[in-house]
């Protein structure tokens, strides 16, 4: 029986997955910078210290990557959408989460909500290299550079932002605006379908290009 041709457009798809890579690091590494402008209000309002403050923003970014080992085993074990399931449910827990952090009366409860926000994003971090190796098998370091660039893009863009937002709707309301916006992730995740020549005993090892991965990624929240 003769193999079904690929649909035209779908040579073209690869672009899609990285602009989807793209905004959900601008997301990310921008969410994380934004913690930044977000201190001192963190600080007056919740009645705590930086030092207390600065534990709670942090543990967002320690769970992203805390959660990287898991989530990589649990995407190559759900097959070659795995990923792309992953993705849209760490875009939805992420939204929950920041738009919760918006209502923490103590530090305590912001912790506990930026850590479910940052495991949320662990969904989102390791399972987005997954795609660009079906796409991109032959081009992926150049694919990644230009997906992984929203990432600096979202730092420099999303703190002024949220400086912006504060001074109009106060740091909850900036927060659940955080929140909302994040949950463009998941329609980010939702375009990161998977090729159709693609098989899943061709299927990519999430876990194994994750750690190649981290150990790059982590220089852009430096």
């Amino acid at each position: 029986m003769a193999t079904q041709k690929p649909p035209s457009w779908e040579k073209y798809w690869g672009l899609v997955v990285v602009f989807s890579r793209f905004s959900a690091l601008f997301m990310l590494l921008g969410t994380y910078k934004s913690f930044g402008v977000l201190m001192d209000s963190y600080i007056y309002d919740l009645d705590t210290s930086a030092a207390e403050a600065g534990t709670a923003t942090v543990l967002f970014f320690a769970f992203v990557y805390f959660t990287a080992p898991i989530f990589g085993v649990l995407a190559d074990m759900m097959g070659s959408n795995g990923a792309r399931i992953l993705i849209m449910v760490g875009g939805i827990v992420s939204t929950i989460a920041m738009c919760l952090s918006s209502y923490s009366t103590t530090w305590y409860q912001l912790a506990a909500y930026l850590s479910l926000a940052g495991v949320g994003y662990g969904m989102v971090q390791v399972p987005t290299v997954a795609p660009l190796l079906m796409y991109f098998d032959d081009k992926f370091g150049l694919a990644n550079s230009i997906s992984a660039a929203g990432g600096a893009v979202g730092m420099i863009v999303l703190p002024p932002l949220t400086e912006r937002m504060i001074e109009n709707y106060t740091w909850r309301g900036a927060s659940m605006l955080l929140g909302v916006a994040s949950l463009h992730t998941t329609v980010a995740g939702a375009l990161m379908r998977p090729p159709s020549s693609f098989k899943r005993k061709d299927r990519i090892s999430v876990s194994m290009a994750a750690m190649m991965h981290l150990r790059m990624a982590h220089l852009t929240s430096l």
